[in-house]
């Protein structure tokens, strides 16, 4: 049978159709998190190959370096662990305390992370998401720690409540999120599993004047890798959500 015939049939159109409906299903999936102030599944781009935010807020994400797109099952940024990263000034968009008066106090923290794919192993220290400059100018930072994904938050710009998930990464895609809640957790979750700091845990994070930085912190620790639907939102996001978007991205992944 031809290709020709084949798609007339059905045999091959319904196979394309259930997966375009899947990343439709997914894609709305993040755009509707509560709280959402970026999202970048990494599809769009602008004519400079800036990372579009298909949060709702315009906000683009510019390249430093050499980032190159690539789509294989999803459309993903490769970054190449020495010049490549994305970022944006800093904005009040960016700048969460988990607070904020206006999301319900149940929900009241930030969330961060996406899908990641290491090019390599042995990483001692590779930024994932950021608003995290030096000492006195540090907010929030999901990094790569020994090959183990950390998440940090800073109450007063240069102490820092810690987390670091168990799982020591390999080459292949992951799920990774950090969450804070305030005086309650720092948590990671690596591929739906949860690792908690449940004491000491600060108030409300610091208002630091450092850019958004995606595959960094502090323009230096770079990361060597995949990374794909990125997000970040103002509100401590429910483990029965954060399941929900491992559980239904992670067929595309092969995970």
């Amino acid at each position: 049978m031809n290709l020709e015939n084949a798609f007339e049939t059905g045999r091959l159109y319904k196979p394309l159709r259930d997966l375009a409906d899947a990343k439709r299903d997914i894609h709305s999936a993040f755009t509707l998190l509560p709280g959402l102030r970026g999202f970048w599944p990494m599809s769009a781009t602008n004519e400079n190959g800036a990372a579009i935010d298909q949060s709702g807020h315009n906000q683009i994400l510019v390249t430093n370096g050499t980032p190159v797109y690539n789509f294989a099952n999803v459309p993903y940024v490769d970054l190449n662990g020495t010049t490549d990263y994305l970022s944006h000034f800093d904005t009040a968009l960016y700048d969460i305390l988990g607070t904020e008066s206006y999301i319900d106090p149940s929900l009241r923290g930030l969330t961060c992370g996406g899908w990641i794919r290491p090019n390599v192993t042995g990483v001692s220290n590779a930024g994932l998401l950021s608003k995290y400059g030096t000492a006195g100018n540090r907010s929030y930072l999901l990094l790569i720690l020994n090959d183990k994904v950390s998440m940090l938050v800073s109450s007063n710009g240069t102490a820092q409540n810690t987390k670091t998930h168990d799982l020591a990464l390999s080459t292949g895609w992951y799920f990774v999120v950090g969450r804070y809640v305030p005086s309650t957790t720092v948590d990671v979750f690596v591929n739906g599993d949860k690792a908690s700091l449940a004491s000491g845990v600060s108030a409300s994070a610091y208002n630091g004047s450092a850019e958004l930085q995606i595959g960094t912190h502090t323009n230096t620790y770079l990361f060597d890798g995949r990374m794909s639907l990125m997000f970040l939102t103002a509100t401590a996001l429910p483990d029965s959500i954060l399941d929900n978007l491992y559980q239904t991205s992670r067929s595309l992944f092969g995970v």
